[in-house]
């Protein structure tokens, strides 16, 4: 039994050695994709109205902080994460892989441009989510109100005038 034991407690030696590695010894690389930065990692567009004035524009940037080249896709495909909704969020950019050199960045834009009154949410999956950029919006729309409504009467056959006052509150 004790002899088992040793054999077994050797062989864990042999696969994990002690101490830090030797000099010029083979150390494991990371994947070069690990050396993907996303930045900014969120978005928030807030709230905005449908009725004009848009698409609302916000950049992020894609780095290569590692030391060999990396292949970027995804950067171009915001995924929504709300079901049945229209895609609301574009990238700038065609260019649906490019290869990033080391120390390299480029920047995009994404444009929110809501269809409706609703929250939108949705991800930019860098390279299958090795880093991904939450992005989060409002659509607002025009919301009227009218005012105090006094509608003179006038005998059957004649005319009335009056104001009618309606305001945007949205």
């Amino acid at each position: 039994m004790t002899r088992a034991c040793a054999m077994f407690c050797l062989g864990l030696s042999g696969c994990a050695p002690w101490g830090p590695p030797r000099a010029g010894a083979d150390t494991a690389a990371t994947a070069p994709e690990d050396a993907l930065v996303v930045s900014p990692a969120f978005m928030d567009f807030g709230a905005v109205s449908v009725d004009g004035g848009g698409p609302w524009i916000q950049d992020f940037t894609v780095t290569n902080a590692g030391n060999q080249p990396v292949t970027v896709h995804g950067h171009d495909e915001p995924v929504p994460l709300n079901s049945f909704q229209a895609e609301v969020f574009t990238v700038s950019g065609d260019e649906p892989i490019f290869v990033l050199q080391p120390g390299d960045a480029r920047t995009f834009e994404v444009a929110f441009d809501p269809s409706g009154d609703d929250d939108w949410r949705a991800e930019i999956r860098v390279n299958y989510g090795v880093e991904t950029l939450s992005l989060r919006g409002s659509g607002t729309a025009p919301v009227l109100t009218l005012g105090d409504v006094y509608v003179p009467s006038a005998p059957v056959g004649c005319e009335s005038a009056f104001d009618l006052r309606i305001d945007n509150q949205g």
